[in-house]
């Protein structure tokens, strides 16, 4: 039916410009304000350690102390889950109940990760 080939081309220009509308405006409303908001954030650190170079000391090793505890926080509750796990029959002997064990290591690992974190 060659009468309805334009009929074709207007749907297909018409999509075409819904789908470049659409994309502009997701991106202006939501990926790029992301994008310059962390280019301020970039452009105003450099500023402020070019101002005070031993800021930028104190800054780089505040950070590398955070992610070792981190790690070291990461690792301690993995020991923690595997010693409960192996250990878990013998506080069930010296405690005499499975829930109490169990709701005691819950507590003990909130209340780290409140007073860390």
């Amino acid at each position: 039916m060659p009468q309805l080939i334009p009929f074709f081309f207007v749907n297909q220009f018409s999509f075409a410009i819904f789908g470049l509308l659409v994309l502009i405006f997701f991106f202006s409303r939501y990926i790029l304000p992301a994008f310059l908001q962390l280019h301020l954030t970039r452009l105003y650190i450099t500023k402020i350690l070019l101002l005070y170079p031993l800021l930028y000391i104190i800054l780089y090793y505040f950070i590398l102390f955070y992610i070792i505890l981190l790690y070291i926080i990461y690792y301690f509750f993995i020991l923690l889950y595997i010693f409960s796990t192996i250990f878990y029959y013998y506080f069930f002997l010296l405690v005499g109940a499975k829930i109490f064990c169990i709701i005691y290591i819950y507590i003990f690992i909130f209340i780290f990760i409140y007073i860390v974190l």
